[in-house]
């Protein structure tokens, strides 16, 4: 019995004696048989990764291509806003009025009466305001991927009504040297036998006219839309470049949209203006800066100097109202001096290779270049040939 017992643990074995029997390696060993490179030769490899002259341009040429990609994208969308915009108010312009201009030059030619009908048909707000929230959703949907809502309604800084009067003045004070340019070009015109009326007749026709849909189109929700597309859509998504890139490129465009020399350069300016309040504020502010220069000083001030019989005195008024803005914007920069130096150390400091790639976008560069030669040849036509 006890002979079986032995025979039954034999095969099991002595666990120390199996554990004994294997070959069991240190750590040192283990480490001893893995191939570790020399620290000399990993730095050697990593120098000449970081170092290497070819992959450094190589890589700054793809990065350089994607920024140009990004602000080309953004500028796509905003010409098919552009494009949409345009392209759709002409065609129910043309649905309205196409029969009776028709009928008006069959039945007195192309003359005063059909001239009345064209003035009648581009101031008409009712096709602007159907296609203006159509190309804007377009020009949302072409770069939701860019920007969000939260994105461009983001606040910043709380305004106080102290700093809205300040920004407000010199924003207004903008209005003074472009009515000084107006009859410097107008005094010019008339040496070579124009009348070079035909800028103030052009701002004439928006501002006095008895179309309540232009009426809110141009003191409401032109603002608002024009606010959302420039410092919304198009400058939000610029600031990783700089916000002095982001500023500058909305304000340039969105100047040379207007498509008339005087009045692409007061809104580059007026454009710079809302762009930094948009940085330092909300866009929200931005609207309401731009809704009180539109619906007060644009619609509403042209109405009530209408209502003034003596003509002189009108334009006495006129006068004496950009001279009172334009000296309380030059009081306000020259106090305040040392802020306006801080602010643009702080957004000169931010200006990079970024931004000057941004700005080289290919279809950026085209549309401005394009915006401009229009506004100059379309506003030097307005003196010289009406």
């Amino acid at each position: 019995m006890g002979e079986q017992n032995e025979n039954l643990t034999d095969p099991i074995g002595n666990p120390a004696e199996i554990t004994a029997e294997q070959p069991v390696e240190t750590p040192a060993e283990i480490a001893a048989e893995q191939p570790v490179e020399a620290p000399a030769e990993i730095a050697a490899e990593q120098e000449t990764a970081v170092l290497d002259p070819l992959e450094i341009k190589r890589q700054e040429r793809i990065r350089k291509k994607k920024i140009r990609a990004d602000v080309n994208g953004t500028m796509a969308g905003f010409l098919a806003y552009y494009g949409i915009f345009n392209a759709l108010a002409a065609g129910i312009m043309m649905i309205i009025y196409l029969p009776s201009l028709i009928s008006t030059v069959m039945e007195f030619g192309a003359g005063a009466e059909y001239m009345e009908q064209v003035m009648k048909m581009t101031t008409d707000g009712l096709p602007y305001l159907i296609t203006v929230p159509i190309a804007l959703a377009v020009f949302a949907l072409l770069v939701r991927r860019k920007v969000t809502v939260k994105e461009v309604f983001a606040g910043n800084e709380k305004m106080t009504v102290k700093d809205f009067f300040k920004i407000f003045a010199v924003f207004m004070a903008l209005q003074f040297p472009i009515s000084v340019i107006d009859l410097g070009f107008q005094g010019l015109a008339g040496l070579f036998g124009s009348s070079g009326s035909g800028f103030s007749e052009l701002m004439g026709s928006l501002t006095n006219t008895d179309n309540v849909a232009m009426i809110i189109y141009v003191s409401f929700l032109g603002p608002i839309v024009e606010e959302l597309v420039f410092r919304g859509l198009m400058q939000t998504p610029l600031r990783k470049y700089g916000r002095m890139t982001a500023i500058l490129m909305s304000a340039i465009i969105f100047g040379g949209m207007h498509m008339n020399l005087l009045q692409t350069v007061f809104a580059i300016g007026a454009g710079l203006v809302f762009g930094y309040v948009r940085e330092k504020y909300s866009i929200t502010w931005a609207i309401i800066l731009h809704v009180v220069n539109n619906g007060i000083f644009g619609m509403l001030l042209s109405f009530l100097l209408n209502q003034i019989p003596d003509i002189a005195f009108a334009n006495a008024v006129n006068w004496a109202w950009q001279g009172l803005f334009f000296a309380a914007g030059v009081a306000v920069v020259v106090l305040d001096r040392a802020k306006f130096k801080e602010l643009f150390a702080e957004l000169k400091a931010e200006r990079g290779k970024d931004g000057k790639t941004a700005r080289s976008a290919g279809l950026y560069v085209a549309t401005a270049i394009a915006f401009m030669a229009i506004a100059t040849i379309f506003g030097i036509a307005l003196y010289f040939l009406v």
